[in-house]
């Protein structure tokens, strides 16, 4: 009695096709060289102490367990600002609102340096106004 032959496909006719396939795939993969990592990004809640519109940075007070910390950041270029939920300018903030900031934070940054890179600052001024 003869076992019977299994078929085995030769594999070196589908290697071309592979190799076709795996270039495709990288080619159509979406690209995140440049994109911001989102979840790099953090966010602090303070009071604006200066707003340095030339200088393109701001400093905003924050607490820190019992402490108060002076946070100096960079605005970015494509820095999102908002007055009151509506688009607005850096030169639209003044010292003592208080502002929510989006940041990337600097790899290393020496004492007096910006500590990172304001991607969002959102100010909101509180209903009927300050008695």
């Amino acid at each position: 009695m003869t076992t019977p032959m299994i078929h085995r496909p030769d594999m070196r006719r589908f290697g071309p096709l592979l190799l076709l396939f795996l270039a495709l795939a990288v080619a159509v993969a979406p690209s995140t060289r440049g994109a911001t990592d989102r979840s790099s990004l953090r966010s602090l809640t303070g009071t604006l102490k200066s707003v340095d519109v030339k200088g393109r940075t701001v400093v905003v007070l924050t607490g820190v367990g019992h402490s108060i910390r002076a946070i100096r950041l960079r605005v970015s270029p494509g820095c999102r600002v908002e007055v009151s939920h509506r688009p607005a300018s850096l030169t639209q903030l003044a010292p003592g609102q208080v502002a929510r900031v989006g940041y990337e934070p600097a790899p290393r940054a020496a004492a007096g340096e910006a500590v990172g890179a304001a991607m969002a600052i959102e100010v909101s001024t509180p209903r009927g106004g300050v008695r």
